[in-house]
């Protein structure tokens, strides 16, 4: 009995320890399933903060995207808006130009009547001023045509010109003869016609870009004098109409830019106020391209207040 009950209390003993070590690797197998679950808890709430970060910001892109698209419908409303007016403009361009120039075509005419003394006899300075200011209403009149033509030009991207061989001197008289009282006694203006150069160009568009160059030139020349002479190129592909002045120049920032409405004066000159030549010169840009042609702009020698300015038209030539 001794013996059994001996044996008994081992098997028991035995069957604790084996119930302890379940226990241990239940409580093992239990810690390893929560630090596992704590794992992806954190994992779950990484990716939630991820995906939250991610709808923030497409949030925000869809906020900017349609900021940007309310700024394009405002921005085509706009261009819309201004479309309207410049084809109303371009309808109207003629209309504009006819009504400006009539009143001009009478001042023209009052101003011949009475220079030639049909309202009877005038001082010599009166009549001097009558042609200035005849001149100063031909500078007009061809600046409103000028002004047209660039309204169609912006609508169209054309003007209408009809390009022929046409002679280069009586232009160029025509604007001496109209313009020279801008200029009075204070400027010396120098022309030698030549009679054989033959240039590509409408009548209109050459009397338009001479004119003009011409009139910048008696205009921002206090003293000194204008010379105007043509050339033909080496192979007479090309006739090369030059105006030269004694004025002021220009800056090298407006030689660069002389497609852009221009200001003339440079700093040079005390005499001189900056001023802008407005559609001037960039119309008469275009107009030479249009004709096959060029613009040319450069100073003259030197950084003096009258190292002057030289400006050539370069037409395409036509043979004798």
């Amino acid at each position: 009995r001794a013996y059994a009950s001996g044996g008994g209390e081992a098997k028991l003993r035995g069957d604790g320890g084996e119930e302890a070590h379940a226990a241990e690797v239940v409580a093992a197998a239990t810690e390893a399933g929560v630090a596992e679950a704590e794992t992806a808890v954190e994992r779950t709430e990484a990716a939630a903060e991820v995906a939250r970060a991610e709808a923030a910001a497409a949030r925000r892109e869809a906020a900017e995207l349609a900021a940007k698209v309310e700024s394009l419908e405002a921005a085509a409303a706009a261009g819309a808006e201004a479309l309207t007016v410049v084809h109303a403009l371009r309808e109207r361009a003629s209309d504009f130009a006819h009504d400006m120039k009539n009143p001009l075509s009478g001042v023209l005419a009052l101003t011949q009547t009475a220079a030639q003394g049909t309202f009877g006899p005038l001082p010599e300075a009166a009549v001097t001023q009558l042609h200035v200011v005849r001149s100063c209403a031909h500078h007009l009149l061809n600046m409103i045509n000028m002004q047209r033509d660039l309204v169609k030009m912006q609508c169209s991207g054309a003007v209408d010109v009809s390009l022929k061989r046409t002679l280069l001197a009586p232009a160029v008289d025509e604007v001496i003869s109209r313009m020279s009282p801008m200029a009075g006694k204070r400027l010396a203006i120098q022309f030698q016609s030549t009679p054989t150069h033959f240039v590509v160009a409408d009548d209109q568009l050459l009397y338009q870009v001479v004119h003009v160059v011409v009139a910048n030139a008696f205009k921002y020349t206090r003293k000194g004098s204008v010379t105007i002479e043509s050339e033909a190129s080496d192979d007479e592909q090309y006739i090369t109409l030059r105006v030269v002045d004694t004025g002021p120049g220009l800056s090298d920032l407006q030689l660069q830019k002389f497609t852009a409405p221009l200001p003339r004066g440079g700093s040079g000159s005390p005499d001189v106020k900056p001023e802008h030549v407005g559609i001037g010169l960039l119309m008469v840009r275009h107009l030479m391209d249009m004709c096959g042609g060029e613009l040319r702009l450069r100073n003259g020698p030197g950084d003096t207040p009258m190292r002057g300015c030289s400006v050539e038209l370069v037409f395409r030539a036509v043979a004798t």
